[in-house]
Formats: C-alpha cells, structure tokens, sequence
C-alpha cells in the first residue's frame, strides 16, 4: 500500500461530540494524499465507536485505541504508525481552515529544503457545539524563511513574543527528522510537553519557512486560558525552562541572552497567573509564589534587543519577586485585566 505524503494525527479523549467536526472538515478537503491517525486514549464515552464509524466509511482514516495515557501516548501512539513524508498534529476540540491542507502541502513542496512549516491560526469562542462562534484573535506570520544563525534567535524571540511557535498544530513536521533523531514526546510531564518537542525537532532543523496564510482554528469554550492543574507543578515548568536553556545554548550573545530571559520573564508571569486564577487556598498560592527561585531572572541592562516596554516589564517583575503578597496581587489584576481586553474585543465582534 503506497505511503500518503502526509500523515495527521490526533489524539482523541472523550471528544464524541466534537472529533466528527475537525474530522469532517479534514475529509472535505481538496487535498487528498494523506492518512488520518486518530488515537483514542482510554476515551469514557463513545468517542470510539465514532471514529471506528468513520473510519469504515473512509479508508484514509486510521483508528487506534489504547489505555488512558495523556496526549503525549497517544500522540507517540501515532507517530508509530505514521507512514507519510510529512507529520502534522492537530486536536480533537478544534478544526482547520477550508483550503488549509493544500496550502500547507504546497509551502512544503515551494519551499522543499524547509525542515518546519509554520502558518497562521486564529482563536475563537465557542462556549458550546450549537452556539455561534467568535474569533477573536489572529496570528498570521509574515512571510519569510529563517536559517543558520539567525533561527535559534527567532525562534526564542517568538516564544516571548506571540504564540506561533507555542503549539503543535500550526507546524508541518519532517518525518525523516523525527525518526532519524527518535524524537517522541514526553510522557512523564503534563505541562508543555508540545513546546518540548518543537524545541527538540528544530534543534535538528536547518531552515524553517513561514507562510501568512491561517490553517487553524482553536477553538475555547471560554474567554481566557483554563489553566488545569497541571499548570500549577512548579516541576513541569523548571523542565519545560530547561528545555528551553538547552535550546538556547550556553555561548549566547547579549541579545540572545536578553531575549532568552524575557522568555522567562513571560513564564513566569503566566506560572503567577495560573496560580491566581486557581481554586486554590490562599496560603497555598502564597507558598506556590514564594517558592519560585528568584535568581535566575535577570533583568536585560538595556532596552536594545526587546524593547522599552518588556524592559519595564522585567523591572516591576524583579521587584516583586520579593514579595509574595504583591506578586499574587499584581498577577490577579493582570488576568482580570486581560479577561476584560478579550472580552471587549468579542463584544466587539458580535456587534459587527
């Protein structure tokens, strides 16, 4: 049986009532040389007989069942049985762009000595599977190729500066980099694991490629980030901190230094407002906070390499590291904050 150009995967947990939809619109597609791993993960309701369903009526459908193990098994789960040039991952709660296959495949094949496609998506509100859905937030890179030197230091800046390389399902993977080099993702760890191995694939990529156009939808059922419980290990997030120092390397330039610690700057203000956002008791997130290990965030000397703004960010950060109380109460009136931007904007939407 002749192996497809392109394999997509995804991982399936409970997502009877969604998966139809991403699934749907993937087999709609005008694009037609692909596989469709999908890995039902111990799911609790009828998510496998749904796909099992699908898969009898369309042969490019693959399905595979395991035991519960988190996103991470499946995902490796899947990779197992990939038979194409190229990996894409996508998510069972979300869906893709019309067109979006094509013109991902087609960047590939313009840009055939790029080892990462990387293209726009957006995110929407979607509080229910019958009710309208609101985008509120687009990222479209602009178009450009980065190799050599000068990947690494874009890559760390765009970790710290918006999210197109924060997540799997915006990327087109090289199959042959993933099986020479054995990368799969980590199962032992619930937080990041999807930065971690982006960040170990393009430590093997030579050119990466960005094309403007948005594939993907993310979809949330609600207007900010639901920070689960796994967000809250401080364990997690120390790995996911060194992954990202081992990426960066120890040779750095000042501005690849600059740029390396407002990434941890930004995670670190992201860790204080999962803990502020959390159920948690008080004193619990006083005890999270105060055990962050406060010398390894430096502060960049100058605004250069990230500008006045992040610079001033640091500063006020640094400050209050030294107290608990005012880091809690600082990262409390962020996320109130930004709930209200994303609330704005959607407002805005729906009176358009």
């Amino acid at each position: 049986m002749k192996a497809p150009l392109l394999s997509i995967i995804i991982p399936a947990f409970n997502t009877a009532s969604s998966i139809k939809h991403i699934v749907a619109a993937i087999l709609a597609e005008e694009f037609t040389d692909f596989e469709l791993i999908i890995v039902d993960d111990g799911s609790k309701d009828a998510t496998l007989n749904v796909i099992r369903g699908i898969a009898a009526k369309d042969k490019r459908v693959v399905v595979r069942s395991q035991r519960n193990g988190g996103p991470s098994s499946a995902r490796n789960t899947g990779l197992k049985k990939a038979r194409g040039t190229y990996v894409q991952f996508f998510d069972a709660d979300d869906t893709i762009v019309t067109g979006a296959l094509q013109k991902i495949i087609h960047a590939a094949e313009r840009s055939s000595s790029a080892d990462i496609i990387i293209s726009g998506h957006r995110v929407c509100l979607q509080v229910n599977k019958n009710s309208k859905k609101y985008c509120f937030a687009e990222i479209s890179p602009e178009a450009t190729t980065i190799g050599g030197a000068n990947l690494i230091p874009y890559v760390v800046e765009s970790i710290g500066n918006d999210g197109q390389l924060y997540n799997l399902w915006n990327k087109l993977f090289r199959a042959d980099i993933i099986r020479k080099h054995s990368l799969t993702f980590r199962e032992d760890i619930r937080f990041g694991e999807d930065v971690i191995f982006g960040l170990q694939y393009l430590r093997h990529a030579k050119k990466m490629t960005l094309i403007p156009d948005v594939t993907y939808e993310y979809l949330s059922s609600s207007v900010t980030s639901v920070f689960g419980a796994s967000s809250l290990v401080p364990e997690y997030r120390e790995i996911n901190d060194q992954e990202l120092a081992s990426f960066a390397g120890e040779d750095r330039s000042q501005e690849l230094d600059d740029l390396f610690h407002w990434v941890r700057w930004r995670w670190l203000l992201s860790y204080w407002s999962a803990i502020a956002g959390s159920s948690l008791p008080r004193k619990e997130k006083l005890r999270l906070v105060a055990a962050i290990p406060s010398a390894k965030y430096i502060a960049a000397k100058s605004s250069r390499h990230i500008g006045t703004k992040k610079l001033g960010i640091e500063r006020v950060l640094k400050t209050l590291l030294a107290s608990p109380h005012a880091a809690l109460a600082f990262a409390t009136m962020f996320s109130r904050t930004k709930r209200s931007v994303v609330k704005a904007r959607l407002l805005k939407r729906r009176l358009r």
